[in-house]
């Protein structure tokens, strides 16, 4: 995949997060937000905060070629604290040192596993999203278009224009152009007057 295509996606992925920030406290409320956070087990919030801090200090390329036994560590703690915000937390970050690191297959698993353990609707076609991401950057475009029919399905309305721009462009890049149309004409068709729907019809002209 070219260093361009890459940049994109990763582009992509960031505008997501910050939308899927925003929806969680508007959706949970602050106070509510608070409320569920501290219901989280503290010592798995914990022991993740000080692992996190660890890796937080190297380049994912640095972490990937030598801080082995850390990253073992945050999958450990992910394993042991099955259930909880901080099992999610590390399996997504997890996730991001592989993606970050090129390692698409392995950032697959690991946000799989994620997808697996979040608590929340909106935390899960995050994981899915960065799953097809992955599953795209490793040229598998129809797992990467099934990953995100798996999230358009779970009906998330403010979300759902942007996987379906994401979905639109892997049908593209395994030639399928009349899906791709079909998908762009969609956000079109939803997202009137927005730039969801711009870059539809830009995406789309360039098909």
């Amino acid at each position: 995949m070219n260093t361009s295509l890459v940049e994109r996606i990763n582009s992509q992925r960031n505008i997501l997060l910050l939308a899927l920030g925003v929806l969680i406290l508007l959706t949970m409320g602050y106070a509510g937000y608070n409320s569920y956070k501290a219901k989280t087990n503290e010592t798995a919030a914990s022991a993740l905060f000080e692992i996190l801090e660890k890796t937080s200090q190297e380049k994912p390329a640095v972490l990937l070629q030598s801080k082995g036994d850390l990253l073992k560590e945050v999958e450990s703690l992910a394993v042991k604290h099955k259930g909880t915000m901080a099992s999610f937390e590390a399996w997504t970050k997890l996730g991001d040192i592989y993606f970050e690191g090129a390692q698409f297959d392995k950032a697959v698993q690991y946000y799989n596993n994620a997808s697996q353990s979040a608590p929340h609707k909106q935390l899960k076609i995050l994981s899915l999203y960065s799953k097809a991401l992955s599953e795209e950057s490793s040229s598998k475009y129809e797992n990467a278009i099934d990953t995100l029919n798996s999230a358009l399905r779970m009906g998330e309305k403010s979300l759902r224009a942007e996987l379906l721009l994401s979905a639109a462009r892997n049908y593209g890049l395994k030639g399928d152009k009349a899906k791709a149309k079909e998908q762009y004409e969609l956000v079109e068709k939803d997202f009137i007057n927005t730039d969801a729907a711009k870059q539809a019809t830009r995406l789309k002209a360039s098909l």
